[in-house]
């Protein structure tokens, strides 16, 4: 190589490292996540959740319609962001660090539990819950990952079946949507 190749690719890694490209690869953890958003579109299931981190937490907010009436029904990120085959194509729940099933805060917990969220008498499920995140680094975050609404009141993992261990018991999939980068 010249030493006209040699400078151009000095250059292109000192121009990628300044703008932060070679922190966020480089770096173990990743400090922040961008604000998020998983839109239901499929009826009878309608409405948006967004994703916005405080500190440690994540804050979700927003309304998703459509579900069985005065129920508590769990909620989970799952590992996969497929919606086929009534959401089973979102795989398992998320679990980065191959934890026991749990509820929203402490441990155990895999990192996507969400716990139980209250439906009204209307079928709106109306998220408003801050949650416990674990250090994720930039390939095992949320983004691109399923947003899953079960059919059944999770256990929280409190029983010693296999089933609570794993899933809480929360039952079939009723509605999901795949997390994405939430625009300007």
């Amino acid at each position: 190589m010249t030493t006209y190749s040699y400078l151009l690719v000095l250059f292109i890694l000192l121009d990628s490292y300044c703008s932060g490209y070679g922190y966020y690869y480089s770096s173990h953890y990743r400090k922040h996540f961008d604000p998020a958003i998983a839109s239901f579109t499929k009826q009878p299931n309608i409405g948006s959740v967004w994703f916005t981190q405080h500190g440690n937490f994540m804050y979700l907010n927003g309304s998703v319609s459509g579900l069985p009436p005065n129920s508590n029904l769990g909620v989970h990120i799952h590992r996969y962001g497929g919606l086929g085959n009534m959401c089973l194509e979102a795989g398992p729940h998320f679990n980065p660090f191959n934890m026991r099933h749990g509820g929203r805060h402490g441990k155990p917990r895999h990192a996507g539990d969400l716990g139980n969220i209250r439906v009204d008498r209307y079928g709106v499920m109306i998220f408003d819950i801050y949650v416990t995140i674990e250090k994720l680094g930039p390939y095992d975050g949320f983004i691109g990952r399923a947003l899953v609404i079960h059919a059944m009141t999770d256990d929280l993992g409190r029983n010693p079946d296999e089933g609570s261990r794993t899933t809480g018991n929360s039952g079939p999939r009723l509605a999901c949507a795949t997390i994405g980068y939430r625009g300007p």
